[in-house]
């Protein structure tokens, strides 16, 4: 049974909006009927647009509860984060996170990142968390192959232990005994020089002896360099968390990452919702036999041409991309 009221959490800025608002809306659409939600939203510099068109958005979706969803917003000053590095896009709003357990009241939330397609039912979440815990989350399959954070313990990372921020369980009341958004800060400057994860490494380090792991299917990776199996494999297995540093809605021009982008905006179109800028309007085409289809693979035949004739593995990217868009149409019911 869900909870009686299930506590979201949120933020982003201008640029991270079309991603912020996908997002939110998955997570209504996908959310266990019965479940009331609380979206709190930490505004680091959304425009007034962007506010009204979110709010908008969560109302045409909540029509047939409007009692069941409410959105609040949170304005957060992020000049205590001006001496850290940046990231998303010259951007300090990853760090925002942090001050979680002081901008908010309720006892526990679960946050999502603005890069995640929600496409499971979340408030299942609470059957594989410990009550004991600070937080919860999902392995980072990326940083236990690269063996390193330098903030964090890396005996987490060895004993399978470190986790992937961007979908992350936090008890708020533990945390705020523990002064946990000032000892994050603090570490954060005192470590700045090698926050290669924003503020991950330092949530990691803060509760590395009480965590809870999740299921991958609340936060499986996608990357610059995932492949098409990778994509293939992971839609319908649970969330899409596109957690490179060049987002789907972002750089249009690269090439490599089209396959994501197309994926990205083809899941929205099927579930009716339209892109916010018109320039991802093109996107949302059927992309089978599109010359952009061809573009998106040029990255994965130059990664192969010397291991394989390259004529052969055109043919074959052209089949496993035409199969992935296949897979999208089928799970989504795209017309």
């Amino acid at each position: 049974m869900p909870r009686s009221t299930l506590e979201l959490l949120l933020g982003g800025d201008a640029a991270y909006y079309e991603g912020l608002r996908a997002a939110v809306c998955t997570v209504i659409l996908f959310l266990d009927e019965r479940a009331a939600c609380r979206i709190n939203i930490l505004d680091c510099g959304l425009t007034p647009s962007q506010r009204a068109h979110l709010h908008s958005e969560i109302e045409r979706i909540g029509l047939k509860r409007p009692s069941m969803v409410s959105l609040h917003w949170v304005d957060v000053d992020l000049s205590q984060f001006q001496a850290l590095p940046k990231f998303g896009g010259d951007s300090l709003a990853a760090y925002a996170r942090v001050l979680a357990p002081d901008l908010l009241k309720c006892s526990e939330v679960i946050w999502i990142d603005a890069d995640i397609l929600v496409l499971q039912d979340i408030s299942t979440v609470f059957k594989h968390v410990e009550t004991s815990s600070l937080v919860a989350g999902v392995v980072d399959t990326v940083v236990q192959k690269i063996q390193n954070d330098p903030v964090s313990a890396n005996e987490d990372v060895r004993d399978d232990r470190y986790i992937n921020t961007g979908f992350l369980w936090m008890n708020l009341d533990a945390l705020r005994k523990e002064n946990f958004s000032a000892r994050a800060i603090d570490l954060m400057n005192a470590s700045r020089d090698c926050l290669i994860y924003a503020d991950q490494g330092p949530i990691n380090a803060l509760t590395h002896d009480r965590r809870s792991i999740l299921p991958p299917s609340f936060n499986q990776l996608i990357h610059e360099n995932s492949s098409f199996n990778t994509l293939f494999e992971s839609i319908g297995s649970g969330n899409l968390h596109f957690a490179g540093r060049v987002k789907p809605w972002l750089n249009v021009q690269r090439s490599d990452l089209l396959a994501q982008r197309m994926v990205f905006y083809r899941v929205l179109n099927a579930l009716n919702l339209k892109p916010f800028e018109t320039l991802s309007e093109f996107l949302c085409e059927r992309p089978s036999h599109s010359a952009m289809c061809l573009l998106a693979l040029r990255s994965l035949l130059l990664r192969n041409r010397r291991k394989f004739n390259r004529a052969r593995v055109t043919r074959e990217a052209i089949k496993k991309e035409a199969e992935l868009y296949e897979r999208v149409d089928q799970l989504f019911a795209c017309d």
